[in-house]
């Protein structure tokens, strides 16, 4: 229920119930005593003279007598007097019962207003509290992906330097899964001094996954250079792998420089091992297809590698 018309019902109640209390305190004035006026002089009657004594039969209690003087015009007077009486208590109580509905009205809007005021302000602050929350969530968030990278890359730095080729493999096999674009410099690092092919192996790999990501151009530029050298490594199977991590950064629409498009051409020409120069061709294939692509994305003719 509304906070105002509750107040004008528990205050209208109230009244009425104290007014129709008075009212049946006060009573209606007894009309005999009230048109009786003063009290009459008795009047003296003779007493009966002693009659003989016999035995009345029992006599039923009478009303008392209705005075002779009340007339007509009193009753009416009376009546007038009583109604004058009520409408008076009546106008009283509703004059009261107004002023107590405009000042229960007053306060209970400004109440309302109050009440409006601060859940508006609770809501706002609520909705503040809210954004620190996920703010705070979202820096925690990337604090433990970091955290976590961190951890993983000490634990792989401490495995890369074991002196199993098992365990250098595996801690390989994770950097280059880990999408974490700082183990790129370890993979490089095994590439280029690792005794053991297969463990340069699985690091020109891992390269080729981190690479082919969204990653610096300084940290590009160091991965494709240690793959450009990997081309030349003595092992048949690390320069063929070497080539194939190139063709995986290619066909990830990012452009290789120069210098590794001229090792590929020089692959082609000259290695000896049939496997590295179909890598090596088809590398070179996917280099075309990219500048042909987009060049009719430019509108020009293409060129041949």
């Amino acid at each position: 229920m509304n906070p105002v018309k509750r107040n004008l019902l528990i205050g209208g109640t109230t009244l009425f119930a104290v007014a129709t209390f008075l009212l049946l305190y006060l009573g209606v004035p007894d009309l005999a005593s009230a048109q009786a006026g003063p009290n009459p002089t008795p009047t003296l009657t003779p007493e009966p003279t002693t009659a003989p004594t016999t035995v009345a039969a029992p006599t039923q209690p009478q009303p008392p007598p209705v005075p002779d003087n009340v007339t007509y015009t009193d009753l009416v007077e009376h009546f007038e007097k009583v109604t004058d009486l009520t409408l008076k208590i009546i106008g009283t109580v509703v004059t009261l019962l107004g002023i107590l509905g405009i000042v229960a009205g007053y306060f209970s809007l400004k109440t309302v207003r109050d009440l409006e005021k601060l859940v508006g302000s609770i809501e706002k602050r609520t909705q503040e509290i809210e954004r620190e929350v996920q703010n705070t969530r979202d820096v925690m968030n990337v604090t433990r992906t970091e955290a976590t990278a961190l951890v993983n890359r000490l634990r792989y730095i401490s495995e890369i330097r074991d002196h199993n080729p098992e365990v250098r493999i595996r801690a390989v096999q994770q950097l280059g899964a880990s999408n974490d674009i700082a183990a790129v410099s370890l993979l490089v690092e095994l590439l280029m001094t690792d005794p053991v092919a297969d463990v340069r192996i699985e690091a020109t790999y891992g390269l080729g996954q981190l690479l082919s990501g969204a990653a610096e151009p300084k940290t590009l530029a160091q991965g494709v250079k240690a793959l450009v050298e990997g081309t030349r490594d003595d092992s048949d199977k690390v320069r063929r792998e070497a080539v194939e991590a190139l063709d995986t950064i290619i066909c990830s629409n990012v452009q290789l420089p120069r210098a590794a498009v001229q090792r590929l051409r020089e692959i082609v020409e000259h290695d000896t091992f049939a496997d590295v120069v179909k890598a090596a061709e088809l590398a070179l294939r996917h280099i075309q297809e990219q500048r042909e692509s987009h060049l009719k994305s430019k509108g020009g003719e293409s060129t041949t590698v």
